[in-house]
């Protein structure tokens, strides 16, 4: 999919191309530094206080995505996640390919194609990552 992030609006405005994409990369570096940057990266600028902008769902697309290809697990991600899910924003998308519906329910509906692996992993999951996947699972399932 290709996404014109210049024209996806965030808190500050027109969204920088590189910003969010690199946000959503450093959400799985081995880094854990790295990782809060992306969050951080993600959460005041997609979603701010349970707002969502319209490069929301585009965002959970790459989230998602990459989490069901990497196989790979971050609180940082679980957390994103839950933001972008709990995120409120009734307007309609009107940008890309996944305009013409409203921007958190596309938000939900993407973040619903994790569940099926999330559930899968909690087995190998423990502390705080554990936790926050299974409060992620109760909501999903909810």
């Amino acid at each position: 999919m290709v996404i014109e992030w210049n024209k996806l609006k965030t808190c500050d405005g027109h969204s920088n191309p590189n910003e969010i994409p690199m946000a959503i990369e450093n959400l799985f570096s081995d880094n854990k530094e790295i990782r809060k940057k992306g969050y951080w990266g993600i959460d005041n600028h997609v979603v701010v206080q349970s707002d969502l902008y319209d490069s929301a769902p585009y965002a959970a697309r790459l989230i998602v995505d990459k989490l069901l290809s990497n196989k790979l697990i971050t609180i940082e991600v679980v957390k994103i996640l839950s933001e972008l899910y709990n995120g409120y924003g009734q307007e309609i998308l009107h940008v890309g390919p996944l305009s013409g519906r409203r921007i958190d329910e596309l938000c939900k509906e993407i973040i619903h194609e994790s569940e099926s692996y999330l559930s899968s992993s909690i087995g190998n999951l423990s502390g705080e990552l554990a936790d926050e996947v299974n409060n992620l699972l109760r909501v999903l399932s909810g």
